[in-house]
């Protein structure tokens, strides 16, 4: 537990580029989600068998049916700057050729975030909806096909 509490306290307190603001550790993931709705353009249109859903002008896909809740918080997690759950940040920078290997990949947005950036994608998801959803998004946006498998 020491061990924790000292790496919590060097990452607060480095002042290096990529160093945690303290503001980091209070933000509340529910409340970010509540900021990132209320700023963000949202707009669907059903497209056959997924449902196309453009968030601040990028386009996702999502099935037909579903709350696309789930959908909306992933992309606030991926593209706020401060939230707690976003990647790719501080020193741990995606950079062209990277292998991303998306455990629990669901719709692929971070897949598809990650494709865009250069990095090689193995999306890893156990519903065989969202493996499809993954490839028609691949294939709508124009990225290299991912390695998919189901786990």
């Amino acid at each position: 537990m020491l061990g924790h509490c000292s790496a919590l306290i060097k990452l607060i307190t480095q002042r290096e580029p990529g160093g945690i603001p303290a503001s980091w550790l209070l933000r509340r993931p529910s409340l970010l989600l509540r900021e990132f709705v209320k700023g963000a353009t949202v707009s669907s249109r059903p497209g056959g068998e997924f449902q196309e859903i453009r968030i601040n002008g990028e386009l996702f896909l999502w099935p037909v049916g579903l709350d696309s809740a789930t959908l909306t918080q992933s992309v606030a997690e991926q593209t706020m700057a401060l939230h707690p759950h976003r990647y790719d940040w501080g020193n741990t920078r995606l950079v062209k050729n990277d292998t991303v290997i998306d455990i629990g990949a669901c719709e692929g947005s971070f897949s598809a975030y990650a494709a865009s950036k250069g990095a090689n994608v193995i999306a890893v998801e156990p519903s065989a909806t969202m493996l499809h959803v993954i490839e028609r998004l691949f294939e709508v946006r124009g990225l290299p096909k991912p390695v998919l498998m189901r786990s």
